[in-house]
């Protein structure tokens, strides 16, 4: 059962659409499903929409801090 709101769930198409996105701008995936933005990166607005799509459609968990294990 979706669980993002709708405007979220209409800027995505599915998980791999919004995993495309963040990996195409350098993010980092761990086994953990949380994601990490590249040294020094502020992420976009579009890329924070994608986690927040993944954590809440598909129960990513968001994403990491630099420094954090």
């Amino acid at each position: 059962m979706p669980q993002a709101p709708a405007h979220l769930q209409a800027k995505f198409r599915d998980d791999a659409e919004a995993c495309d996105l963040l990996e195409g701008a350098g993010y980092t995936l761990y086994e953990d499903f949380t994601w990490r933005a590249p040294m020094g990166y502020e992420p976009l607005l579009e890329e924070l929409d994608a986690v927040e799509y993944l954590r809440l459609e598909w129960d990513f968990g968001g994403l990491r801090e630099w420094g954090a294990p």
